[in-house]
């Protein structure tokens, strides 16, 4: 190593000097043991040659450094610690993310990230919480032992849990092992053991079934002559003709954002404008053609009486919207039970449920897939894994038909 020809300390141990084979000003604090041999960060400066502007960029380098991440008793922290930072900023982000939304929709929205630290407070924290961060090897040995004990003697509940579930737990696993790795507690992340991810999507209503829910609905306004459940009864409608996903977006659409358009031969519709969504900024959507043919003297005033900023849909209720959602969605899953369509095959079919047929019907008219899947605002891998796998009966048959077609018009002519 060359010689040093001056040098000039700006405090504590951080220098500026000068090397005797180098015209360029170089830079040296100490930082830990962790960092390097003799504790030191050394650099050149290349291309200063000033004093000056040595001794500022020096200092700025110093001010700016991240002497945290080298410091030996942070090395000592747990998984614990680094989760709960973790997901505090993943908290953080998610309401930062939901804030726009929130503010279009007058709503609040429920943060993902309280979500996940209810998770991992429950399912994680026992089992990983006081290890050594810096540790990985038993941090891969834990998670290992904690993916065969979910699938074989089940969670803290004693419910065995299914492959989508884990892998819930495992990327939030890999989130506080990504903060580990940032944070200079960890090289890289532990490996994910195998997770059967098959999808397990709920079965889509047949219309008969719809029918019923929504007969259901006008009959209990009949009875009770209360307003909410003849909106309700028009809004389930629209949700069953439209292309939406069901829930805050929707239940706060605004005057502003409904359309009434009409076709070259005067066929009424709806285009729905939605703001920002699951997937984009900006998204529109139209109603199906039965919808302001059947219900249309529901819904065509509003278009001239409410203003533009005046909700759509439960306009004069009292309620918060997120009150009001509570209410649709409990009240779709209550009568839905009285006239006994919830359940399907051992599973449960919700309102989302409304949306699976909508996708379903729309395949079978002859569109592709790919144009389904922008109308509906999602993607034609979604489509394939999670909208096309009813095994009714019904649909067994109608696929069969569907795609045996010629070969069954030969069967017929031949009996």
């Amino acid at each position: 190593m060359s010689k040093t020809i001056w040098q000039k300390k700006l405090g504590g141990s951080l220098k500026i000097y000068q090397r005797e084979r180098s015209k360029f000003i170089w830079v040296s604090f100490y930082v830990s043991p962790s960092f390097s041999s003799n504790g030191l960060y050394r650099k050149s400066l290349k291309p200063i040659t000033s004093k000056t502007d040595g001794a500022n960029e020096a200092k700025r380098l110093f001010r700016t450094f991240d002497f945290d991440k080298f410091n030996p008793k942070r090395l000592e922290a747990t998984f614990n610690e680094t989760a709960i930072k973790a997901i505090n900023q993943r908290i953080t982000h998610y309401k930062l993310k939901t804030k726009v939304k929130e503010v279009e929709r007058g709503m609040s929205i429920k943060n993902t990230g309280n979500s996940e630290m209810l998770r991992y407070e429950k399912e994680i924290k026992p089992y990983l919480g006081n290890l050594p961060m810096n540790d990985r090897d038993q941090i891969q040995s834990v998670v290992n032992e904690l993916v065969d004990k979910w699938t074989s003697v089940g969670n803290e509940d004693g419910t065995l849990l299914k492959g989508n579930t884990i892998s819930k737990y495992l990327n939030l696993i890999q989130v506080i092992c990504k903060q580990g790795v940032a944070d200079g507690l960890l090289n890289l992340t532990i490996n994910n053991p195998p997770v059967d991810r098959r999808s397990n999507a709920r079965p889509a209503y047949a219309m008969t079934d719809l029918l019923k829910i929504t007969n259901r609905t006008l009959k209990i306004y009949e009875l009770n002559e209360d307003p909410k459940y003849k909106e309700l009864y028009i809004y389930f409608q629209f949700i069953i003709s439209a292309t939406t996903r069901y829930g805050s977006e929707t239940i706060s659409l605004k005057a502003h954002q409904m359309k009434l358009l009409f076709t070259k031969e005067d066929i009424e519709f709806i285009k729905v404008m939605v703001g920002t969504t699951k997937t984009q900024k900006e998204f529109s959507y139209q109603t199906d053609p039965y919808f302001m043919m059947k219900y249309g003297n529901e819904v065509r005033e509003r278009f001239k009486q409410l203003k533009s900023n005046q909700y759509f849909w439960f306009t004069d209720d009292k309620r918060t919207r997120n009150q009001i959602n509570n209410w649709v969605q409990d009240a779709f899953v209550r009568i839905a039970k009285e006239v006994g369509v919830y359940y399907f095959n051992g599973k449960s079919r919700p309102m989302t449920s409304i949306r699976h047929i909508q996708i379903k019907r729309d395949v079978r008219d002859g569109n592709t897939v790919d144009s389904v899947a922008k109308k509906f605002n999602t993607s034609p891998t979604m489509i394939n894994s999670n909208y096309d796998h009813d095994t009714d009966d019904d649909n067994v048959i109608a696929d069969y038909e569907s795609y045996y077609e010629k070969r069954i018009n030969k069967v017929k002519k031949r009996k």
